[in-house]
């Protein structure tokens, strides 16, 4: 629970860090194509996202901590929360870029130790702090994958919606019919870093175990997705009545920490189970094989 928890924490406490000097300098960009006759009212949606953005919350990637899917209306505090910029927009990718690795990192953590407690190892803080920078290299390769995986399917896509705008055809509906096997894959792939912590591999072999599970079991994955998205975004409207007071912020950011852990360890166990099937092997007996990695490295 500490990493939810910690998160809540500094959102609660410490300063925004805006987009700003992005969406100043989109606002320059279609003014300067379109002129004077800009949309005032995208220029003003662009304007209200940035009073609202926070990029902090890149270090939760993976995570569900609360304050992040409340307004900030809803969010009693103890003092008024301040607000960082950068003026140099190429700066502020960086930062994007180095926030976004600090928060795989973060989510490496917890991933780590409930993975020790998914394989029923004993605690060892010491194996924790082994396996956090792999889980997170790892992590780090998947996401390399699903990128490159994107790109490759991408760009044709998008080259032939060019072309269809250039002609005069309408690409909308192309782009909608996308958005179906983008969902699937999400479906097949959503079991790697699960995968990657539980049975402590590499990203490929991650997502094909990923597949292998989800292939096997597709309707009750949906269901757990479904179950975790409800959960994720229904419970916050209740939070919402206790972090209208100070002391009630406190309370909300411990119970819903429970909250998101349980949601992140119930994905590893469902995996640990189906996988456990898929092998033909019975959930709670010992791995002969793990014992034999763990007298190898006493020795």
């Amino acid at each position: 629970m500490a990493p939810v928890v910690a998160l809540d924490l500094f959102y609660w406490l410490g300063a925004r860090l805006t987009i700003a000097p992005l969406v100043e300098a989109l606002i320059r960009s279609l003014q300067s194509s379109t002129g004077p006759g800009v949309d005032a009212t995208t220029v003003d949606a662009l304007r209200q996202y940035e009073q609202t953005s926070n990029l902090f919350t890149l270090l939760a990637l993976g995570q569900k901590p609360l304050l992040p899917s409340l307004l900030p209306e809803q969010i009693a505090r103890p003092w008024a929360q301040g607000v960082f910029d950068l003026d140099r927009w190429w700066l502020l990718l960086l930062c994007i870029v180095g926030l976004a690795l600090v928060g795989l990192l973060v989510l490496a953590l917890p991933l780590a130790a409930l993975g020790q407690v998914v394989r029923e190892e004993p605690f060892s803080p010491l194996h924790i702090a082994r396996q956090t920078p792999r889980i997170w290299v790892r992590m780090l390769g998947l996401l390399a994958v699903i990128i490159a995986g994107l790109a490759i399917v991408g760009l044709p896509a998008l080259i032939v919606m060019t072309l269809l705008a250039v002609v005069g055809i309408n690409p909308a509906p192309l782009l909608l019919l996308s958005v179906a096997p983008l969902a699937i894959i999400y479906v097949y792939l959503s079991l790697a870093p699960e995968a990657i912590a539980v049975s402590d591999v590499g990203p490929l072999r991650a997502i094909k175990l990923s597949a292998s599970v989800v292939r096997r079991n597709f309707w009750g994955m949906l269901g757990l997705l479904a179950a975790t998205l409800l959960i994720s975004y229904g419970f916050p409207y209740g939070w919402a009545l206790l972090t209208k007071y100070v002391a009630g912020v406190l309370l909300a950011i411990v119970g819903n920490s429970l909250l998101a852990t349980g949601l992140l360890a119930a994905g590893m166990f469902y995996y640990r189970e189906r996988l456990a099937a898929l092998e033909g092997k019975v959930v709670g007996q010992p791995d002969p094989q793990a014992a034999e990695r763990r007298d190898d490295k006493r020795r």
